[in-house]
């Protein structure tokens, strides 16, 4: 293999193990969360120019925020089997390379930020951040309520893209702020259970660590997963259109959907019913933003 083709190899690879500091998966769901919070925010009529300034400032935001987690975390990550081939923690980014990447997204996200001409914007995004990176990532190894925090943490993008339209705030963007709280613990407890293990041996205080009976995790799946059958009810706060009554009632469904593996999980913790909940828990929340921007669809 000739040099040239070694040196573009390990090109790519430092790309890829940048690409991994961000958390493309987390990254590239956050980017459509605000790009539809733009659109519920204004009923559609948002420009494209902001909506994708929004979007694209919001993935740099959370990019850095991810970056300093990875960074905050490194000693953390080395000690569980599915953290440690981490970039920072196997040691192919350099702690002072991961700091000047999450300086960089974080400049660069709230640059883009103030191109919507709403500083309220940059302002939610370093409170995102903020709350992110000082606030959840600690609270990991401290107390079994850093699930929560993290749920509001992971919400505020919603905030953010509602923020940079300038509009008033609306129904369907508490609607979807709540749910996007609130998915987040069901799905966390079903994480939980599964890297019980992991967790423990790293020190963080999950639900499935400080109580080994699990039955603190199975509530907080089933009682939030009640709430999210609950949420689609604040739709009638706005206007009672078609199209409300038809998302509320999609939403309604997916929450049904959704709550009956966590009532599963609530009955039975094992490695059945919690890979079952995850997934439920993945397909519910992409299928509530086509349903939350009809909910905003002023044509129907």
């Amino acid at each position: 293999m000739s040099t040239v083709s070694i040196s573009r190899r390990e090109s790519a690879s430092r790309i890829l193990d940048y690409v991994e500091l961000a958390k493309p998966r987390i990254g590239a769901f956050v980017f459509l969360v605000v790009l539809a919070s733009c659109y519920i925010a204004t009923s559609g009529s948002c420009s494209l120019a902001v909506m994708f300034a929004a979007a694209f400032g919001t993935l740099l935001v959370g990019a850095s925020a991810s970056a300093m987690n990875h960074w905050i975390e490194r000693n953390l990550d080395r000690r569980m089997v599915r953290t440690a081939n981490r970039p920072i923690a196997s040691g192919r980014v350099s702690s002072t390379e991961a700091l000047l990447f999450a300086t960089a997204t974080f400049v660069a996200g709230s640059g883009l930020l103030l191109v919507t001409n709403n500083p309220a914007s940059v302002l939610w995004g370093a409170a995102t951040w903020a709350a992110y990176v000082l606030i959840y990532t600690p609270m990991k190894t401290l107390s079994s309520w850093n699930t929560w925090f993290g749920a509001v943490a992971g919400a505020m993008p919603v905030l953010m893209g509602w923020s940079a339209t300038g509009a008033e705030l609306n129904a369907p963007i508490v609607v979807l702020f709540a749910i996007l709280v609130c998915w987040q613990l069901p799905h966390f407890m079903a994480i939980a259970w599964l890297y019980r293990d992991d967790y423990e041996q790293a020190g963080h205080q999950m639900a499935t660590v400080v109580d080994k009976t699990y039955r603190l995790a199975a509530w907080q799946a089933i009682s939030f997963a009640i709430v999210l059958a609950l949420l689609p009810l604040g739709l009638l706060a706005g206007p009672r259109t078609a199209a409300a009554m038809m998302a509320g009632g999609l939403l309604i469904s997916l929450a049904i959907g959704q709550g009956y593996f966590a009532w599963r999980f609530f009955l039975n913790q094992n490695e059945r019913t919690s890979r079952q909940l995850l997934l439920a828990s993945l397909i519910y929340l992409p299928a509530t933003l086509p349903c939350l921007c009809l909910a905003a669809w002023p044509a129907l």
